[in-house]
């Protein structure tokens, strides 16, 4: 059973305490928001289907290519392929500050499709449809070709 708790006037919030899964807080502005946000995420429990997405709330697409930097790029087999993906990357830090602020839990297809049209705008496009993989390997690679080809029937990338 949750508990519900007034901890300010207009905030309330739910905890979950369940033995065998992970606590789970969150903060509402009414007491109903709070019940129901409860009742749906031990209704998941109890069906075996909850996902904890606190540690995605708590990352930024940032702190991925961070943690993608010196898991992955560091160990590559050649100083220059290392070079290579650092420059790309921090490259995409500085320009995509907005995005890398997004929590990982947050992203959509959309925030990608905005990432390619900018790039569309200010790069040739035969320059992006050959890069050889995506600036960070957060997607799989069918997605990422579903996102950064055009559907639109507008002129970009093609299959």
């Amino acid at each position: 059973m949750a508990t519900i708790r007034e901890k300010a006037p207009y905030q309330w919030q739910a905890q979950i305490r369940r033995k065998g899964w992970p606590n789970q807080n969150a903060t509402f502005r009414t007491k109903k928001e709070a019940e129901a946000w409860a009742r749906t995420s031990e209704a998941s429990m109890d069906r075996g289907l909850f996902v904890d997405q606190s540690a995605g709330r708590e990352t930024t697409l940032g702190d991925l290519v961070e943690l993608y930097l010196t898991g992955v790029t560091a160990h590559r087999p050649s100083a220059h392929a290392q070079e290579a993906e650092k420059a790309r990357l921090k490259r995409f830090q500085r320009d995509e500050r907005a995005l890398c602020s997004y929590a990982a839990v947050n992203l959509k297809p959309e925030h990608f499709e905005d990432y390619r049209d900018r790039r569309l705008k200010h790069r040739h496009k035969m320059s992006i449809r050959f890069q050889p993989c995506p600036p960070f390997r957060v997607q799989s690679r069918p997605l990422w070709d579903d996102v950064f080809c055009r559907r639109d029937g507008q002129e970009g990338l093609s299959r």
